[in-house]
């Protein structure tokens, strides 16, 4: 399963993928490889107001995931809702987890010019938290990129 902004993307046995929004159980877009071999995808949304059998075509899934993305936006703000901006989603937890990975590595470079097992263990044990952080960056990173 892969992520957008706010629809969950899972992939369905013949190539393709139907993307479901929040606790709904039935799928709101479905995604899949065009029969006529011209390499095309299409999108088709189960939105209201979306007209029954209308679909979108593109070279690659990405740009049909953010059509819908957009789709489902729009559908929000019709509603008198919005969706906050996806940099602003992730950027408090961003800043902390820099913070605190700026925090293990310096006590890891500390700890690992002391001799001693216990300097050794709280380095690796710090290296160890530097790597777990660098690990949900890059999450992060991912996520926003809609992979």
């Amino acid at each position: 399963m892969t992520t957008t902004d706010r629809i969950s993307w899972i992939a369905t046995k013949y190539g393709g993928y139907t993307g479901h929004v929040g606790t709904l159980e039935p799928w709101l877009f479905q995604i899949w490889r065009c029969g006529d071999c011209s390499g095309e995808w299409s999108l088709m949304a189960s939105l209201p107001g979306q007209p029954a059998g209308d679909h979108f075509s593109g070279d690659e899934t990405g740009e049909l995931k953010q059509r819908a993305e957009d789709m489902l936006s729009d559908l929000a703000a019709s509603l008198g809702a919005s969706f906050p901006e996806a940099e602003g989603r992730w950027s408090a937890l961003r800043t902390a987890v820099t913070a605190d990975r700026a925090i293990y590595d310096d006590e890891a470079n500390d700890h690992s010019d002391m001799s001693g097992d216990a300097h050794r263990d709280l380095a690796e044990r710090c290296w160890g938290a530097v790597a777990e952080c660098d690990r949900l960056l890059k999450l992060m990173d991912e996520m926003e990129a809609g992979r």
